[in-house]
């Protein structure tokens, strides 16, 4: 395309200059016209084509343009209309605005304004002033003044300190100064004061330059027409004639000397404005200096622009608000002044007054205050502390708001702190505006407390959305208190718990089992079977009495003893006892703990314990004013607070009181902005950070917006311990589907590091508690053990959970947990477990009962429906123990009555037509057996019965045992026995004692005597004596009993003598003397049951020996036959020397008996001889005894031996 255009362009060009060779040459017009021709066809031809081309996309555009200019027609009409309706309905709703700024109202202030007239009007008035306190109202009563008397030239000067005190004195009274001028000057048209020399911009319009444009123009122009018309001649010839008349030359003469004084004039008036000081010219040089007043006041520098104001203004009442703001009372001087020079100014010619609206307090001495103004008119404030509540209350109460929703009291408490009438009306303007802008569900009276709390602290409130200030400082606290109040809390739950625990390790059931316990010890310590106790007094004290408490207290101090050895009480002092009781031992704190359970105290410790649960629980979701009690604890963990003096401190009074009283709480963040769906409250945050941090916050703290949180959690945030949080929990529960693996592990971390006590908190206060709890037993099968494990919760407590487990939990999930921990070991002892059943239904209950098998302890009726549903069917599927209450229970449901004291209930069972009831205790006779061991109904069953239990074959060895050791009954054949019980019988006697059934059992031992037998026989010795003295014959295998019998020597004796004594059963020994022991070949030999040829040397010596006794019974012969066998002289002699004392032996039988003693004592019978013998025992008192009879004569002692002479007998 570039290419053709080119083409075509150097064609054009070519035939254009043919054409002007040809014309310059003349050639032919034929060839001429056809060159022209073929020329004009190349040029227009492509014009056309362009124009033609161009038309159309004009045609295009123009048609585009009016699609596009309609559309936005309508769319311009449509947004028109909509902005029309939009704002008839803003106008139909348009709130009425309570502005801050003074308000006119003639009737309010028309006392003033009579005065202020009056005042003005007077011509000895300068200078006067409005006093009145902040808000007092003289603003309105300035402006109502000039709304009333337009006649007046009055002008405003309002200045207001809102900057920081301090800084140079000098500057700020400058600074204030030229301030006051600016708003002089300010208010007035430059055109007004064309002359003056205050500083400011002067704005020139369109207008005006073009005025200045062609008035350049014009003086240039006329310039050139005097001074350059050649070249103005030589430029336009044409027109040159013009130039020479002379009309030109004068008018341009005039507009160039016009223009050039205009130009000076507007010059000077400038060089006016510069303030010049000095202005020099010379032929060499020109200077221009400023005038320098940098060390003059403001109002001296322009007083001359002030004169030159009022001169030209003709003001005649200048208006001042708010000088007194800033606390230097020189510029009222300086004002003083300057009206006094403006009254005294010949220019003016007119009276000038000032009016001063300021504070009271402004001159500190009242003669300085009457002697500078001359009339002062005292403004009555309308808000002050004193009305100040009405106004507010009446304030809100004007508003269209919800009934109730800002209450009397609250406006009352809040009222009080506001005491100016501006601060009021921003306060209510404030608060119409967030109320419409925020939620309209927000809570109005917290709203009204942030909207106070903004205008009080407007520096705090800004820091507030910063996270900084002191009001997040305060709630940043929050945690501290919260571990300040849990810590109190835990510790007397501890406390409790320890106290409970102490409760249920004491195992004495009353006092009396105590005072039991410290008698027992105390008897312990009482040397002897024989004494008895005694008091301090010597007063013998009974047993009985021991166990009353007094005494018991004087056995623990140490006061009560026993009988020493000269009658008086021999002290058992308190160390004794404390050492027999054990160090640790405190009889005041287990009578303490024991009088506790009995009076329910554990109880009470429960209830306790559970309601500082609860508060535990809610802890996390308290506010601060819960926490705190008065203002200084709001602020206890407020780092900035606490390094306040006492005044920087009383300046937060307002917020704190405003925080405890809960009118600003945790949730001001939806009153200072507009809230955003999903968006983290500053708790969320703290709570996420934690679990990011693994810093716990406590199961209970509370969440708001938990969807935003999830969505910021990671999996592996899951398994720390800082996401147990209940308000989490109850989210992922309630989304149970979508967050089932997030669900999992919240149980992994929750059961690996929480108790019970959170399992308990969180089906008491949250949601979702059928997921939970059906979450917690599919996943922990061991939970059921653990609460009845637990000895801190009641069993109340319990009952109620396992009522949500059986209700929510799945069946299987049921049966698993029974499989490795039975849940009816923990429900059998409770008489109420009917409640465990109570939100379910009748179905799923009877199904649990088939899978968890009770065997109820105690069976009771109900009081429900459902109750006695679940009863009929623990009978009738024998859920419960055979004992004497369910027994009896049972049989009066079934018209079953027992026989009376007669007739064991056992029998009347059996022989009864209740069938369900005596076919259970057939087919389960053992389980029937375990409940007679732990009845103690006596006539629950017979003596005769309980032997027919231990016959019976179903019933289990250890329940026998049980049997034999609880139960009183005699066996009195030992053959119908199992032979494993007779050891058991015969241990607790409770088998007749008879040479059969000893029999019985020693040949069960192998033919052995165990020593369960020998105790048995020897505690039976007088029965068994008996029954063997009885026997007429020999029975067969009772000769090897027999024989034991004679040779074990742990028996008693008395048993083998009776053997001995019954004639019939002289064979199994009379055969076998020889082995008879010393005793019994005594026995046997004193008896006569045998000849004296078994006679031995040692039962010869214990014949000497018995026959030494006072009650022995003498045998001459059988004497004489132990003299001969016994080899102990001295024992033969003091025998002999017994028995002739005790005049056994005659004097005629001494010799024979000193002859069977043996030689050494022959010398005795040599009549008339000195016999001389050894002086030691033994024969000493045979020659005594000799001598006593007559048989030998005077004793005579010779050192080691004796001399006697024997007489004649």
């Amino acid at each position: 395309m570039e290419c053709f255009n080119l083409i075509y362009r150097l064609l054009v060009l070519f035939c254009i200059t043919l054409a002007l060779i040809g014309i310059w040459q003349s050639w032919d017009k034929f060839y001429l016209f056809l060159l022209l021709f073929t020329t004009c066809l190349l040029l227009f031809g492509r014009w056309v084509r362009d124009m033609y081309a161009k038309f159309v996309y004009c045609c295009l555009w123009m048609r585009g343009r009016v699609v596009t200019s309609f559309r936005t027609l309508v769319v311009e009409a449509s947004n028109y209309l909509a902005r029309k309706i939009q704002k008839w309905e803003l106008s139909d709703t348009m709130p009425s605005l309570l502005l801050l700024s003074p308000k006119m109202d003639a009737e309010a202030h028309k006392e003033y304004i009579r005065r202020l007239k009056a005042a003005i009007d007077n011509p000895d008035v300068h200078n006067i002033a409005l006093s009145g306190a902040y808000g007092a109202g003289k603003s309105s009563i300035l402006k109502t003044f000039k709304a009333c008397f337009t006649n007046y030239k009055t002008v405003y000067v309002s200045l207001a300190s809102f900057g920081e005190e301090g800084g140079n004195e000098d500057k700020d009274e400058n600074r204030l100064e030229y301030r006051i001028l600016q708003q002089l000057f300010y208010q007035v048209k430059m055109s007004d004061i064309s002359e003056s020399r205050f500083g400011r911009i002067e704005r020139t319009s369109l207008g005006g330059k073009i005025l200045w444009t062609l008035l350049l123009c014009l003086m240039a122009a006329s310039y050139v027409c005097l001074f350059k018309a050649e070249w103005l001649q030589k430029l336009l010839p044409k027109v040159s004639s013009v130039f020479k008349q002379e009309y030109i030359n004068v008018i341009s003469l005039a507009v160039l000397v016009l223009g050039l004084a205009f130009l000076v004039f507007k010059l000077v008036h400038f060089l006016k404005r510069l303030g010049l000081k000095n202005l020099g010219v010379n032929v060499s040089s020109a200077s221009l200096e400023v005038e320098d007043k940098k060390n003059v006041t403001a109002m001296n520098r322009y007083l001359d622009e002030i004169l030159y104001l009022f001169q030209r203004k003709k003001y005649e009442v200048v208006f001042f608000e708010d000088l007194d703001r800033f606390g230097d009372i020189r510029i009222f001087t300086k004002l003083r002044e300057l009206n006094q020079l403006l009254n005294q100014s010949e220019e003016i010619n007119r009276r000038v007054v000032f009016v001063y609206a300021l504070c009271d307090d402004v001159f500190g001495c009242p003669e300085d205050r009457t002697k500078f103004f001359d009339y002062i008119i005292p403004v009555i404030p309308y808000v002050n502390v004193s009305n100040s509540g009405d106004l507010f209350k009446r304030s809100f109460m004007a508003l269209k708001l919800p009934k109730d929703s800002l209450s009397t009291e609250f406006l009352t408490d809040i009222s009080h702190f506001v005491n100016d009438t501006r601060v009021l009306k921003n306060i209510v303007n404030e608060f119409t505006l967030y109320h419409q802008v925020l939620d309209a569900k927000l809570n109005l009276q917290h709203l009204l407390a942030i909207i106070l709390y903004k205008n009080l602290y407007p520096k705090d409130f800004c820091l507030l959305h910063q996270g900084k200030g002191m009001l997040y400082d305060v709630f940043a606290s929050v945690p501290l208190l919260k571990k300040e109040k849990r810590n109190l809390i835990q510790a007397r739950m501890q406390k409790i718990n320890d106290d409970v625990k102490k409760i249920n390790d004491e195992i004495l059931g009353n006092v009396s089992e105590l005072n039991a316990l410290v008698v027992a010890y105390f008897l312990r310590q009482i040397p002897g079977k024989d004494k008895y106790p005694k008091d301090f007094n010597g007063h013998d004290v009974s047993v009985e009495q021991l166990f009353s408490d007094d005494y018991v207290s004087l056995i623990l101090q140490g006061k009560m003893g026993y009988p020493s050895f000269n009658g008086r009480c021999k002290p058992i002092s308190r160390d004794q006892m404390r050492q027999a009781l054990g160090e640790d031992f405190d009889y005041e704190k287990r009578k303490e703990l024991i009088e506790k359970r009995n009076d329910s105290e554990l109880d009470r410790l429960y209830n306790e314990r559970n309601r500082l649960d609860n508060k535990l629980t809610y802890l996390e979701n308290l506010q601060l004013h819960d926490l705190v009690d008065n203002v200084q604890g709001v602020f206890a963990y407020v780092e900035a607070y606490q390094q306040l003096d006492d005044v920087g401190k009383s300046e937060y009074d307002i917020l704190g009181y405003l925080l405890k009283e809960g009118y600003i709480d945790e949730d001001y963040f939806y009153y200072i902005s507009i809230f955003q769906e999903g968006r983290m409250t500053p708790q969320d945050h703290e709570f996420l950070m934690s679990v990011k941090f693994d810093k716990p916050k406590g199961y209970g703290y509370k969440l708001t917006e938990v969807e935003a949180i999830v969505t910021n959690l990671k999996n592996t945030d899951y398994n720390k311990p800082a996401i147990v949080n209940f308000c989490l929990l109850q989210f992922l529960l309630k989304r149970e589907e979508a967050y089932a693996n997030q669900c999992y592990m919240f149980f992994a971390t929750l059961l690996q590091n929480e108790g019970l006590d959170a399992i308990y908190d969180y089906v008491r206060h949250y949601g979702s508690v059928s997921v939970f709890v059906r979450r917690l037993v599919g996943f922990h099968k061991g939970v059921v053990d653990e609460l009845f494990a637990d000895k801190i919760h009641s069993l109340q407590d319990k009952l109620k959970m396992m009522a949500l487990v059986f209700a929510h939990a799945e069946i299987d999930d049921i049966r698993k947990i029974n499989e490795d921990h039975p849940i009816g070991e923990h429900l059998n002892d409770i008489d109420e477990y009917w409640e465990t059943f109570a939100l379910c239904d009748e179905n799923k209950a009877l199904g649990i009962l088939d899978i968890i098998c009770l065997k109820l302890k105690t069976l009771k009726d109900g009081n429900s429906p459902l109750c006695t549903r679940l009863l009929e069917h623990v009978c009738e599927s024998r859920m419960f123990q055979l004992n004497m209450n369910n027994i009896r229970f049972v049989a009066e449901k079934n018209g079953l009555e027992f026989g009376g004291q007669e007739v064991s209930v056992y029998s009347s069972i059996l022989n009864g037509n209740l069938q369900i009831l005596k076919k259970y205790v057939q087919d389960d006779i053992n389980e029937f057996a375990e409940n007679v061991v732990k009845e103690k109904y006596e006539n629950f069953v017979s003596k005769g019965e309980v032997v027919e239990l231990l016959k019976n074959k179903h019933v289990k060895f250890g329940t026998k045992i049980d049997l034999i050791y609880h139960k009183d009954f005699l066996v009195k054949d030992g053959k119908e026995m199992d032979s494993d019980l007779l050891a058991f019988l015969i241990e607790t006697n409770k088998i007749l004692a008879n040479l059969d059934n000893v029999k019985t059992y020693y040949t069960s031992e192998d033919n052995k005597f165990s020593k369960e037998l020998v105790d048995f026989m020897n505690r039976h010795r007088a029965e068994m004596v008996d029954d063997i003295k009885s026997k007429t014959e020999i029975e067969t295998g009772y000769d090897t009993l027999l024989s034991a019998i004679i040779a074990e020597t742990c028996l008693d004796k008395d048993f083998s003598y009776a053997i001995f004594d019954n004639p019939f059963l002289g064979e199994i020994w009379k055969k076998q003397v020889s082995l008879l022991n010393e005793e019994q070949l005594f026995y046997v030999l004193r008896k006569k049951y045998v000849s004296f040829d078994y006679m031995n040397s040692k039962v010869a010596n214990r014949f000497l020996h018995y026959y030494m006794e006072d009650d022995s019974e003498f045998d001459y012969g059988l004497f004489i036959k132990s003299l001969e066998e016994s080899g102990n002289e001295v024992l033969k002699a003091m025998a002999s020397a017994k028995c002739i004392a005790k005049r056994m032996l005659h004097l005629k039988e001494i010799p024979h008996c000193l002859t069977a003693m043996g030689d050494s004592f022959e010398k005795f019978k040599r009549v008339g001889d000195n016999v001389k013998i050894p002086n030691v025992d033994g024969y000493k008192e045979l020659v005594d005894a000799l001598h006593s009879v007559k048989y030998l004569g005077r004793v005579v002692p010779m050192g080691k031996e004796i001399s006697v002479r024997v007489l004649k007998h």
